[in-house]
């Protein structure tokens, strides 16, 4: 199997921008906690043999809040039916408040070697405005911190077309830090959180269009001279630190999910979604053998194509023909000379190159700015009912 999962679905607070699944209630983790070891037996224990898995991700929420108890259980549950290959990538999304030197060696006494921590920005100001419970000064602590403690495998949020500013000073330190992978998302207004009131009111006041995708193609440019490789629309890396877990949900292959509000996927047409509610997700599996946690979702062809072709225009790599999955290729078939044409058209707009040997075709900086629309225009149509 390539990755494994745990969503864990608690924060200390909300974030102004983040639509995620997550409660600030903290009490439901007496319920929740036993009903994700027993979803995660019951999942693991599908085939006779013991899983063996390339990566592990705990995500969140913030699962570096639990306590040391409570992890020890979800890794416990974990190696009862699995395990991971030796040198797989082990990751924590941790806070910076969470980070300490009794914490640190806790979480590498669990096999944890890599760390995705959660900074966003290094101005106190901005980070007080998302509702952040970091300062800057502890976001570098919290690095040293983990460097000293031997954890050289880190990567860093942050975010930039913020309404605040600041985003270079955020950027150059980020790039002047010793890591070998950081991520770097543009702000997204989602419905239902704190940002979009303050932007429907006028509170708050974005940026244009225009200098958001400045900041992006500057830090392209930025991250390149600093031996970071975009490898990925959002994700940046030196040579051979490339997030694995990331990069296989990527590639379309296959991976386990826990957790309320968590998804699995078979790696060809079948998802599954946990539900996105605690109580319901505790209940369910506390007293219902798992029913009423999860539903299941079989893809039409065309519409595991059109996710494979939307995923890898976001990566450097970009759309390779060799590499269309075998269960899709017929419809590659078809496609391929209209979808040629479209990116011939993109490539006159300096937004798509063909890779050599005319092995398929990857989005330029300029390119990625309109991702998800030249995705839009090489979709297949899906079949009437």
């Amino acid at each position: 199997m390539s990755g494994f999962y745990i969503h864990v679905p608690y924060c200390r607070q909300a974030c102004t921008y983040c639509d995620f699944h997550f409660s600030t209630v903290q009490k439901t983790r007496e319920e929740v906690l036993p009903a994700m070891r027993t979803e995660m037996a019951y999942w693991l224990s599908q085939t006779n043999t013991p899983l063996v898995f390339d990566s592990f991700y705990l995500g969140g929420g913030t699962p570096s809040l639990l306590t040391f108890h409570e992890l020890e259980g979800l890794f416990a549950s974990f190696h009862q039916k699995a395990t991971w290959r030796s040198g797989a990538e082990v990751t924590l999304e941790v806070n910076p408040e969470d980070v300490n030197r009794e914490s640190l060696a806790f979480w590498k006494s669990l096999g944890i070697n890599r760390f995705s921590m959660g900074v966003q920005t290094f101005n106190d100001d901005d980070l007080k405005a998302l509702n952040r419970a970091h300062t800057g000064s502890q976001a570098l602590r919290a690095l040293r911190e983990a460097q000293d403690s031997g954890f050289s495998n880190v990567s860093i949020d942050v975010m930039y077309g913020l309404p605040f500013g600041h985003w270079e000073d955020t950027l150059q330190k980020a790039l002047d830090l010793s890591i070998p992978h950081f991520s770097a998302y543009a702000l997204t207004v989602e419905p239902k959180t704190a940002l979009y009131k303050g932007v429907k009111t006028g509170a708050i006041v974005l940026p244009p269009d225009e200098a958001v995708a400045a900041q992006a193609t500057a830090l392209r440019r930025a991250a390149r001279a600093a031996r970071f490789r975009p490898y990925e629309i959002s994700n940046f890396a030196q040579p051979g630190h490339e997030a694995v877990h990331n990069s296989n949900y990527w590639k379309g292959k296959e991976y386990v999910g826990i957790g309320p509000g968590a998804h699995a996927y078979d790696g060809k047409f079948l998802r599954r979604a946990n539900v996105p509610n605690n109580s319901v997700y505790a209940k369910a599996w506390n007293t219902q053998e798992g029913e009423g946690a999860y539903v299941f979702d079989a893809l039409l062809p065309e519409e595991a194509f059109n996710e494979w072709l939307m995923i890898r225009l976001r990566t450097a790599d970009g759309l390779v023909w060799d590499e269309v999955p075998e269960e899709l290729l017929p419809l590659a078939e078809v496609q391929k000379t209209r979808m040629e044409e479209c990116l011939e058209s993109r490539e006159k707009r300096g937004q798509a190159k063909p890779l050599p040997h005319q092995k398929g075709w990857t989005l330029t900086d300029e390119g990625w700015l309109w991702a998800d629309q030249i995705a839009v225009e090489l979709f297949v149509d899906l079949p009437e009912n």
